[in-house]
């Protein structure tokens, strides 16, 4: 069965949690745990994530309703333009959000990391 016939008659809704995709991407190329270390988080971000191969998916579904980016565009600002281009709408959290953040991913640190794929969220 083929994306499209899965996704035939609905709308996609992208949901871009930034800074979990991004530390996704770093630690499968260089290692577990290697974003969580505060040298490495908190300054900007060389562009490692595929974005258009991301918003190609995700229209696989069927048309993209929503697309949404949220992130400390501080440190994300590198995928600023890719996002742009792809229709991504960018979210900027507020400093109090990216530390609250910052607690969960390091109470997450040993879990696996999510596929990209399991990033898209259809709505049906």
């Amino acid at each position: 069965m083929s994306l499209n016939a899965i996704g035939s008659g609905n709308s996609v809704a992208m949901y871009w949690d930034f800074e979990n995709l991004h530390a996704g991407v770093l630690e499968a190329r260089y290692g577990e745990g290697i974003y969580a270390k505060p040298d490495n988080r908190f300054k900007p971000q060389e562009p490692l994530v595929d974005i258009q191969a991301l918003a190609e998916l995700a229209a696989s579904f069927g048309p993209v309703a929503i697309n949404r980016a949220y992130g400390n565009w501080q440190y994300f600002g590198r995928y600023r333009d890719a996002l742009l281009q792809n229709a991504v709408e960018l979210i900027q959290l507020s400093r109090q959000v990216h530390l609250q953040k910052t607690v969960q991913i390091s109470s997450c640190a040993l879990m696996p990391r999510r596929t990209l794929a399991g990033l898209i969220t259809l709505i049906r």
